[in-house]
């Protein structure tokens, strides 16, 4: 949906033929906004990264642009009138499929929150220990914002993501008493890591490894939705420490 908007603000800002008359000056915010946009897509491709919430935030940004474009270009012509009415009757129509994209993903996150819900559920019940979560096992599950107003230091955090370090992950180290997550990974005995049950592992082995860490992962505990085990709890120990 934001994609055929973006299409129809850019042809729109084309076909304007009041816009191809004037003066070049007069396009310097729209040689503006090709080359800021430009600059973020070769940033995306470089980071081989894509996912929805960036490409159609930045798509939606270029359609406002665009469509404000328009609008300071308004003039008396009928034909233009006219073209501009029909590009914003064709997105109107096209906002139908997006709102249905979004109720089914609304409605499939709904479905499997739950079992994120058993994942803080069982943090909570263990506040003696601290848990680093898989980015790749959680980044499917929704965490509600403002379902409190406090502020807590939660005995869990995430290995990787948008969210990584934040300035509440280094009060978490200084309250479990670690230098790093990684530190804490591999010395400490009240530190584990949770990633789903099915998940391939082989990617810490081989992190640990090129660190400089010789270890076994061990399975320590399972978390159960539903009667199914859906995650697993994993403690790393270096070879030879006990």
């Amino acid at each position: 949906m934001i994609l055929s908007l973006y299409g129809l603000g850019f042809v729109g800002v084309i076909i304007n033929k009041s816009a191809l008359r004037k003066k070049v000056k007069e396009y310097a915010p729209f040689i503006l906004l090709f080359v800021v946009r430009s600059a973020i897509w070769i940033y995306l491709h470089y980071g081989e990264r894509m996912p929805l919430r960036l490409t159609h935030s930045v798509y939606f940004a270029e359609t406002l642009i665009l469509f404000a474009y328009l609008w300071k270009l308004k003039s008396k012509d009928m034909k233009q009138i006219l073209s501009v009415f029909v590009i914003v009757i064709l997105c109107l129509i096209n906002l139908k499929p997006g709102i249905n994209q979004i109720t089914t993903e609304i409605s499939r996150r709904e479905t499997i929150n739950p079992e994120y819900l058993a994942l803080q559920e069982y943090c909570r019940s263990h506040q003696e220990s601290y848990y680093l979560l898989d980015i790749y096992s959680v980044v499917n599950y929704t965490e509600k914002v403002f379902e409190s107003d406090k502020t807590l230091i939660k005995n869990y955090d995430y290995m990787g993501g948008w969210g990584c370090k934040s300035p509440l992950y280094y009060d978490k180290l200084k309250t479990f008493q670690m230098d790093t997550m990684l530190q804490g990974m591999t010395e400490k005995e009240n530190v584990f890591m949770i990633a789903k049950a099915d998940a391939d592992l082989e990617w810490l082995k081989n992190y640990l490894r090129d660190m400089g860490y010789q270890t076994e992962i061990i399975l320590q505990d399972r978390i159960q939705y539903q009667q199914q085990i859906v995650f697993h709890i994993y403690q790393v120990k270096e070879i030879g420490n006990e």
